[in-house]
């Protein structure tokens, strides 16, 4: 039984042909320029295996870890005091002390931070945010905690109201489209978009 064709690559024209062409069928190359293409050696295969998982690895635990980040941020619905924290949200009080309520649209917060994000931080640092919206979707984040997003002008971006757990069931009753007022102890942006925190629901429509 003869050998069985092996498959190379022609030295001029770089073209696979038979290794038992008399001449590159492409270009026409005498045979004794041709040449097998160079296999990678077990090393190497293992080098580069091993470059893909530390770059997906990396990856990972930076997304996580961000994701964490926000989820200590707006998430903190487990304390003994979520209760009480929203109660005062609702009567406009923090730390037992009546607080400046500003009232905005979630298109008109979204402008805000997208015109001039450290100016809008300073004028919300400390107040009580009170966002009315039209919901675009309600979700959990990778924590299962819920978050009820309102749409605003960028198609792509919306404004995120974060609740603590005694708000969660209410979301469950909310739909699509439907007007509601949020207000939110805790504003600020994230990757582009207003993201409120510790919020209540005032009012659905």
């Amino acid at each position: 039984m003869g050998r069985a064709m092996a498959l190379i690559s022609c030295a001029e024209c770089q073209k696979t042909i038979s290794d038992k062409a008399a001449s590159c069928p492409h270009c026409g190359a005498p045979r004794n320029t041709l040449k097998t293409p160079p296999v990678p050696s077990p090393n190497q295969k293992q080098k580069s295996v091993n470059r893909q998982f530390g770059k997906f690895l990396l990856s990972s635990v930076l997304v996580f870890g961000a994701m964490a980040f926000v989820a200590s941020l707006f998430n903190d619905q487990n304390t003994p005091s979520a209760t009480t924290v929203t109660a005062d949200v609702r009567s406009g009080i923090i730390s037992g002390k009546p607080t400046e309520v500003v009232q905005v649209t979630a298109a008109g917060l979204f402008q805000e931070y997208d015109n001039n994000e450290v100016a809008t931080d300073n004028r919300l640092r400390g107040k009580i945010v009170e966002v009315t919206g039209t919901v675009a979707s309600i979700n959990k984040d990778f924590l299962d905690h819920v978050y009820v997003n309102l749409a605003t002008q960028n198609q792509f971006m919306s404004a995120s109201m974060h609740v603590p757990q005694s708000e969660e069931q209410k979301m469950a009753s909310l739909r699509k489209g439907q007007k509601v007022v949020f207000r939110c102890p805790k504003m600020q942006r994230w990757v582009g978009s207003p993201s409120g925190g510790d919020c209540v629901l005032m009012r659905s429509d």
